[in-house]
């Protein structure tokens, strides 16, 4: 187990550094073309290490809570801002950063009314990672997120990034219409678009 951060309320630039070569360490960072693009510390004080392909980027922000480490995953499009979750783009306020749980029912052409019906339920590829040996195997919080998240890549690999892809319009167009039409129907409503 990594204690990548004994106090969250303290800048520690060693947690950050450590942040980032743990992430480099068990992501296929050079497989899909990521480069660290930013390392830094939230408003909050939380450990941010950012990566950067032609594509798109993905955020690493570490957590600390009682249970211990905790690391969060997020994907953005080429413009989304480093230190901000929401953005004003084309005249709207949006939220910039996404999780991949939306995009993996996307992707998986899951239809709206089963996606509405199992609205709390995660994607069948991450139930079927946390069934695995590596899942079972692996104790620690970050680590076993990283190699979930390794896996996601793996499986669907060009297709996930090319749906951050700001050269892909009309993908990211299907894209917001299925999350749009999601949140209208369930209790997750949002006034914020996506972007």
């Amino acid at each position: 187990m990594y204690n990548l951060m004994p106090n969250k309320n303290f800048k520690n630039q060693e947690a950050v550094q450590k942040l980032s070569q743990l992430v480099e360490q068990l992501m296929p960072l050079k497989t899909w073309g990521f480069k660290q693009s930013a390392l830094f510390f939230t408003k909050s004080n939380y450990p941010v290490a950012i990566y950067d392909s032609e594509q798109c980027r993905v955020r690493f922000l570490l957590d600390q809570d009682r249970n211990g480490n905790s690391v969060s995953v997020s994907y953005g499009r080429l413009h989304a801002l480093n230190d901000e979750e929401i953005m004003h783009w084309n005249g709207n306020q949006c939220y910039c950063w996404h999780r991949i749980n939306m995009a993996i029912r996307f992707l998986d052409s899951i239809s709206l009314s089963q996606v509405v019906e199992k609205q709390f339920k995660r994607p069948q590829i991450i139930e079927e990672f946390e069934l695995s040996e590596l899942a079972k195997s692996t104790k620690d919080v970050v680590e076993r997120t990283l190699f979930m998240h390794a896996s996601i890549w793996e499986h669907y690999g060009d297709r996930l990034f090319d749906l951050y892809d700001l050269r892909q319009p009309e993908l990211w167009e299907r894209f917001t219409q299925f999350s749009e039409k999601f949140h209208k129907k369930t209790i997750l409503q949002t006034e914020h678009k996506i972007c």
